[in-house]
């Protein structure tokens, strides 16, 4: 949910790219986020972060603040609602708390899967990277802006995952959506013999990786 929520917002507000009336795109774009971190509450944190990065789409009016504001709120006042009528005020409560519940940094909680996932998805993500650092210049000023408010929120996803290796579960999803926009990017634009064969070697390593995921959970169950 939450990977799909992120596109979303993603989606939204790049339309956003001087619009001249963007309000309508950036409430929902920070609507999605809103449902994303339902998902995962620590996302919440880097709402100041988003709304910065945003001038780089367009100029960050009062209206376009509080369209995101709102948005982003939204899902939290369904939440509130819900909690209502069902008679469990602490519902919203929990959820809010979750937010800023943080717990001892232990990376014994990542199994080789999950390390293995990660590193993949970091290489991924390097290897767009160093692509885009020397092709910049042939994208267009718009693509630029998007790859780059991409990168600056995975990057913000490393940092929390960092600190917090327990989330791993919950944002790996993430991880791997902005990751896949990057490494999506780079196949797209280059075709030459290189990038085909990295699509192969990238394609048979998911597989790999999936089949060790469920070959260590069937191992666990016995």
């Amino acid at each position: 949910m939450s990977a799909c929520c992120l596109a979303a917002t993603f989606y939204f507000l790049f339309r956003t790219y001087q619009s001249v009336e963007p309000v309508g795109d950036v409430f929902r774009g920070f609507f999605f986020y809103g449902l994303a971190t339902l998902a995962v509450p620590p996302l919440l944190l880097l709402l100041p972060v988003l709304l910065l990065m945003q001038t780089g789409f367009h100029h960050l009016s009062p209206r376009t603040l509080c369209a995101a504001l709102i948005g982003a709120l939204l899902p939290y006042w369904f939440l509130g609602g819900y909690a209502y009528t069902i008679g469990e005020w602490d519902l919203l409560l929990r959820q809010l708390a979750a937010v800023v519940r943080f717990s001892p940094t232990d990376y014994s909680t990542l199994t080789p899967p999950a390390i293995a996932t990660l590193a993949l998805t970091l290489l991924l993500t390097l290897w767009s990277i160093i692509h885009y650092a020397r092709n910049s210049f042939l994208d267009k000023i718009r693509t630029r802006t998007c790859i780059y408010y991409i990168l600056s929120t995975e990057a913000l996803l490393w940092v929390l995952l960092a600190f917090q290796p327990v989330l791993y579960p919950s944002l790996a999803a993430p991880l791997t959506a902005c990751a896949s926009l990057l490494s999506g990017h780079y196949f797209a634009v280059t075709r030459d013999r290189r990038s085909g064969i990295g699509l192969l070697v990238t394609l048979a390593l998911i597989a790999a990786l999936y089949l060790l995921d469920v070959w260590t959970q069937l191992y666990s169950s016995f």
